[in-house]
Formats: structure tokens, C-alpha cells, sequence
């Protein structure tokens, strides 16, 4: 990037563009069985073909690729895992991934513990099969929304309810610059351009009082969901008579 201004900095640091399904969608449209699908099954298929990889709030591709590929994963290595009792860390997504886009056959796509040697194509039809069952019945209850499915929540840090602010409809996700997740993510974004004077902007997702039953207390929830910022006020003693400073704390000896 050159000439970088503030908005893109600030378009960055909210992108929402899932780098993982980028690699991981091909294969698995790829490989999916050649038989003929339902039309329900043809259209979670249409959906996902024409999925631009962003996972915006209001995207249902983005919950059922996640399905997809945790059903997936799962066919592919809780058979062999699941035989040891030791705590044992699976394999990443990535690893996962970069391991079947280089051997197709590699040998944990088969089930160990059935007769037949999976392929990979049964193996993800398999899952796909899965993803469409639980997809549909969360779009039948309008809960398929990327959002609504990732529900994040932020939890006070005494863990109240009362006091969080629960099932935010946020964009963003593990494999997104915006890494929101459900109970984690970047609170405190801020830009600053280092000129003369300088300009900074930044949002969190709170507010400016500890006290809940203040406006302030999180009056910058949903403007830190939408990604927008707030420009900050970089005080300088000259700015002492402002009309920005709503109170006063003197100390004396």
C-alpha cells in the first residue's frame, strides 16, 4: 500500500475476509460427490459457489462453510484420535488443509474403523450431507445468519450477565484480520496519523463509565460492532478552557 490514509487503515483493521475458506472452499466443492443433490442440498451449494468469502454479520455462507468444514474435519481425524487417551493436540485447520491440498489420499482420510477405505470424496459428501441437515434447521429458525450463529458476547469482568452485553451480531471470525469471535477479539482499535497536529481515532467495545447504570457505560458497543471509530481528543495545555472538558479532579498537597 502506498499513500496510506486513515480509512484504510481503519478498513484493515475491520476486514472480514476469510483467508482459510479461500484455500479450503475449492477443495471441498472439488471433491464433493458427483451424484445428483436434492434441490435443497443444490442450493446451499449455489449459495457457497457464489459466497464472495467475506464473513459480514448477515452471511449465511460463512455458517455453512464452518459447518461443512467442522464436519469434515472431524470425519478425517476422530476416528484415530479418538482411540488414545492421552490429551493429545489435534491438527490445525491450516495444517489440516495444506495436507490435503497436497495428497488428496493421504491416509487418515480413511476410517479406520469400518471396512470399506474412505475416500475423500465420501468423506466430505459425507459432511456435506451433515452441514445441509443442521444448516437447514437453523435457517428454518433464522439463526443461519453468520452473526447470529457466532453470537459473541462481552462478559463483564466479574462474569454478571446483567452487567455484559450479550449475542452482539458481529462480522469477523477466527481467520479475519476483525478476529471476533464469540467471547474474544480486538477491543481496542485506534489509528493515528502522526502529522501536525495529530489525528487519532480509535473505539472499544464499552464505554466511558464503570458504572452500569451510567449512558456512558457502553455507549460504544454497537458502534465498535459496525467498526466505526471515534475521532480522540488529543488535549494540549492550551486546551485546558475547553468546552470538551465535562469535569475536574484537583489534587492538592
Amino acid at each position: 500500500m502506498k499513500d496510506i490514509t486513515v480509512d484504510d487503515m481503519e478498513e484493515l483493521q475491520t476486514d472480514v475476509y476469510n483467508s482459510f475458506a479461500a484455500e479450503a472452499l475449492p477443495l471441498m466443492i472439488r471433491f464433493l460427490p458427483k451424484n445428483k443433490w436434492t434441490a435443497e442440498q443444490q442450493s446451499y451449494i449455489g449459495m457457497l459457489e457464489k459466497w464472495d468469502l467475506y464473513n459480514a454479520p448477515g452471511s449465511k455462507a460463512p455458517t455453512i462453510f464452518k459447518i461443512w468444514w467442522d464436519n469434515l474435519y472431524a470425519n478425517i481425524w476422530t476416528d484415530e484420535f479418538s482411540r488414545s487417551k492421552l490429551p493429545l493436540p489435534w491438527p490445525g485447520d491450516r495444517t489440516t488443509i495444506e495436507w490435503l491440498l497436497r495428497d488428496s489420499a493421504m491416509h487418515f482420510i480413511d476410517n479406520i474403523n469400518t471396512p470399506q477405505k474412505e475416500t475423500l470424496t465420501m468423506q466430505d459428501g459425507d459432511a456435506f450431507e451433515k452441514a445441509v441437515k443442521i444448516a437447514a434447521a437453523m435457517n428454518a429458525h433464522d439463526s443461519l445468519q453468520w452473526g447470529r450463529y457466532k453470537s459473541t458476547s462481552i462478559m463483564h469482568l466479574a462474569g454478571i450477565p446483567a452487567f455484559s452485553r450479550m449475542n452482539l451480531k458481529t462480522g469477523g471470525g477466527e481467520y479475519e484480520v476483525n478476529a471476533i469471535k464469540k467471547d474474544h477479539g480486538p477491543s481496542w482499535r485506534m489509528v493515528v496519523q502522526l502529522s501536525t497536529p495529530v489525528e487519532a481515532y480509535g473505539i472499544y467495545p464499552g464505554g466511558q463509565s464503570g458504572n452500569p447504570g451510567s449512558k456512558y457505560y457502553d455507549d460504544m458497543i454497537y458502534d465498535w460492532v459496525a467498526g466505526r471509530y471515534y475521532p480522540l481528543y488529543m488535549m494540549e495545555e492550551k486546551d485546558s478552557a475547553s468546552e470538551n472538558i465535562k469535569f475536574r479532579i484537583n489534587f492538592s498537597n
